[in-house]
């Protein structure tokens, strides 16, 4: 039985439209929705070409919420049931780790359920106050205790609630798998950083994100 588990991309053709705690992601966030105590503790992905919105387990996982919050839309929170490999930044190791999807369009898992790696979670949207356009937000942290409890907020919502900063780079975790893809766009560069567009296969080679021209 495997002691630990390297995460995959929970979506096959990814592209990264938005990088981890983003300085100025955070402030046109801010502009534009007149929220000046939110901050982007995630990372925004969508499907290459637009059209395949499914969302897969990147590991093996317990989930503890599952529903519709008033700021962040349908949400899956869950619990990897393995510690799972961090190849990168100060939470570098193998250690369990939460996961929190946001602005979700369909739920497929439920509250209490165990699911495996590879498994539909659901599809991404536009869902809740802070949704917009289709994509999915997507939050990692070394806190399993309280794994509703997002830096991103000084205050509550449905679900998500307002916590300390322990989260993790998704892109220092979630790894290219065979068949998989991971790329960004030119449009998106002013959102991105070095840590964003660089990570490793699964085997362990690094890799970093293709470059598109659109």
């Amino acid at each position: 039985m495997a002691k630990f588990q390297k995460a995959i991309l929970p979506i096959n053709d990814m592209v990264i439209t938005c990088g981890y705690k983003h300085p100025e992601y955070t402030r046109w966030f801010q502009r534009t929705y007149r929220s000046a105590g939110v901050v982007h503790f995630g990372s925004d992905f969508v499907d290459r070409q637009r059209k395949d919105t499914q969302l897969r387990a990147p590991f093996d996982m317990e989930i503890v919420y599952a529903g519709l919050d008033y700021l962040m839309g349908y949400t899956v929170i869950a619990r990897s049931l393995l510690p799972i490999d961090i190849h990168y930044g100060k939470h570098k190791g193998r250690k369990h780790i939460a996961i929190r999807i946001a602005h979700m369009s369909r739920l497929n898992v439920k509250r209490g359920q165990k699911v495996k790696w590879g498994t539909t979670l659901g599809n991404y949207g536009g869902t809740g106050k802070y949704g917009g356009a289709p994509h999915a937000h997507i939050e990692l942290d070394a806190d399993v205790s309280f794994p509703n409890y997002s830096p991103s907020f000084r205050g509550n919502s449905t679900i998500w609630k307002g916590g300390t900063d322990s989260t993790i780079n998704p892109m220092d975790v979630f790894k290219v798998a065979r068949g998989q893809t991971f790329s960004y766009e030119r449009r998106n560069q002013s959102f991105l950083d070095q840590d964003d567009i660089y990570t490793l296969r699964h085997d362990g080679r690094s890799t970093a994100a293709n470059f598109i021209r659109v």
